[in-house]
């Protein structure tokens, strides 16, 4: 008999490996495991090896409203600036349409660490990482 956790983390994974990471200037969009040239490209550009793709909306995958959302992703891209990143706008997208889109910053050259730091610090259940030549990864935080 499967445990409803078991389940859950099947249903959550499904979908964020299935969902469309995009970023909104430059026009860029990441799927979990598949290589993306011109994402490493732009990483290039900035003269950094990483990407993390990080939200501070619904946290724990539960449903927020708009107000508590737009207010906590603010926050996220304050406190990611202020920590000497660039945070570029971005959205993630369920290409079925279960679950609704939500606000990201696509952040070159945060590391791993600190994308699950951060990540956890907003009770996010995962994130995106990316480095050069390699394809984009869901990484778990708990």
């Amino acid at each position: 008999m499967k445990n409803l956790f078991d389940e859950q983390y099947e249903n959550l994974n499904d979908a964020y490996r299935n969902a469309i990471y995009k970023c909104l200037d430059p026009r860029l969009i990441l799927r979990i495991g598949v290589p993306h040239p011109g994402v490493d490209q732009w990483l290039q550009s900035w003269a950094v090896e990483t990407l993390c793709i990080l939200t501070a909306y619904n946290p724990v995958s539960k449903v927020h409203t708009d107000a508590y959302n737009k207010y906590h992703h603010k926050k996220l891209m304050k406190e990611v600036t202020q920590k000497g990143f660039l945070c570029v706008n971005g959205i993630n997208c369920d290409p079925e349409g279960i679950f609704p889109d939500e606000a990201t910053c696509w952040i070159p050259g945060m590391t791993r660490d600190e994308g699950k730091r951060t990540a956890l610090e907003y009770h996010q259940n995962a994130f995106v990482f990316k480095r050069i030549r390699v394809e984009p990864m869901l990484i778990w935080v708990k």
